[in-house]
């Protein structure tokens, strides 16, 4: 039984991808999975989670919040071009520092940069190679 449920757990995950993939809207997507109920429901933070495909609802759900949130706060910065140094003269903001952010952090939801081939946290030290 639990093999059966890996593998169905397993086939929604690359449904979802495909469907990422194919530009489905991500709303769409978290329509379709949330509150998909199975006979053995969970709690997470005082929250029932319904199934594993409910779960992943959610995750999706807080992504797109948090990646929405990230992209904010990066464009807003990038909207001043310019800053002011210890001389007052005028430097140019390096750009490339903001533009390689690739998503948030699972340890402290500081922000994932890609580096070197690896994805690294400036904030805490979590690195993915």
């Amino acid at each position: 039984m639990k093999m059966c449920a890996a593998s169905q757990l397993e086939a929604t995950g690359r449904l979802v991808s495909l469907a990422f993939r194919a530009n489905i809207e991500v709303k769409s997507i978290i329509e379709q999975l949330r509150n998909i109920r199975c006979p053995s429901p969970s709690w997470e933070k005082g929250q029932r989670i319904f199934s594993c495909a409910d779960a992943i609802a959610r995750v999706v759900e807080r992504r797109l919040i948090n990646a929405q949130t990230t992209a904010l706060s990066v464009a807003e910065s990038m909207a001043i071009p310019m800053k002011h140094s210890h001389d007052d003269q005028l430097q140019s903001v390096d750009l490339d520092e903001q533009v390689n952010i690739v998503g948030m952090c699972p340890d402290c939801g500081g922000a994932l940069r890609h580096e070197e081939g690896c994805v690294k946290c400036h904030g805490c030290g979590y690195s993915k190679c």
